[in-house]
């Protein structure tokens, strides 16, 4: 039931739930000013990073938002039950979003991943190494998405540039200082990958087509989506003409989709070429 109620928090800042609209999805039974107060943490593109400090950090909001829910002393017993961390609570909901393998109570992508049945509704960018991750709620994703992810990646990386440069002057020829600049420079390292891989596919063009599916939708993402590795092999099959019946399989190799339709008039149909 904690870690229930943790999703639920969760799905509510994304954008996924109708909070407050009666026969809503989700819509809850709070008062006036809680929905008022709860309507305030939602993000409208349904774009959250997981980054302490960061105004949209998606820990953060999640915490505001159980608190205003439940109350600040049982969202804090929530939290405490679902992680069994009895420390701050925000980097306890952090390490629960942050974790992406072991068991369901460990890991949130794990829990999500199995309650919606491999069909996971909230999709998590990563840099290549893992070091950084966007929130994206999937039903919300438009043209410019992607677009928006790469902002806040490239906001991301140039506060980081900054802070390497700070402490690098600061680390003069102190071995443990320097060794925390590297650190540093690995995170740049792998922003500076994700920020390009973001670009490749916005430059070759990526188009939700919901009838797809959520796993064909997110093939051509699976370079950004690193822990979710069915992403690439269904990548990897509509490539080799497993799925022409689909959207993105058009999109994609059109002259091999279209030649297909003219002798399976399913995929015509599905086409809108019969």
């Amino acid at each position: 039931m904690s870690l229930s109620w943790i999703s639920y928090a969760i799905g509510t800042v994304l954008g996924r739930f109708e909070i407050g609209q009666p026969g809503g999805l989700g819509c809850g039974d709070f008062p006036p000013a809680t929905v008022t107060a709860i309507r305030a943490l939602i993000d409208p593109d349904g774009i959250m990073p997981s980054d302490e400090g960061h105004p949209q950090d998606l820990a953060a909001r999640v915490v505001n938002c159980l608190s205003l829910m439940l109350g600040e002393a049982e969202a804090r017993e929530v939290i405490r039950t679902a992680t069994e961390e009895t420390g701050d609570p925000v980097e306890a909901v952090r390490g629960w979003l942050d974790r992406f393998a072991g068991a369901p109570d460990k890991s949130f992508w794990k829990y999500h991943f199995q309650l919606y049945r491999k069909r996971p509704v909230y999709w998590p960018l990563q840099s290549p190494r893992k070091k950084y991750t966007i929130w994206v709620f999937q039903e919300r994703f438009n043209a410019n998405t992607l677009f928006t992810v790469r902002n806040l990646v490239e906001e991301r990386l140039r506060l980081l540039d900054r802070e390497i440069a700070d402490q690098r002057a600061a680390a003069g020829n102190n071995r443990s200082k320097l060794k925390a600049v590297d650190k540093l420079v690995d995170m740049a390292d792998d922003l500076r990958e994700f920020s390009k891989q973001i670009k490749e596919i916005t430059e070759r063009g990526y188009t939700p087509h919901i009838d797809d599916g959520v796993l064909l939708n997110a093939a051509p993402l699976h370079s950004l989506l690193p822990s979710w590795p069915e992403t690439r092999k269904a990548w990897q099959e509509l490539e080799a003409g497993d799925y022409d019946w689909a959207q993105q399989a058009m999109e994609y190799w059109p002259e091999r989709v279209k030649a297909a339709c003219r002798t399976n008039k399913s995929f015509a149909i599905a086409h809108g070429l019969a």
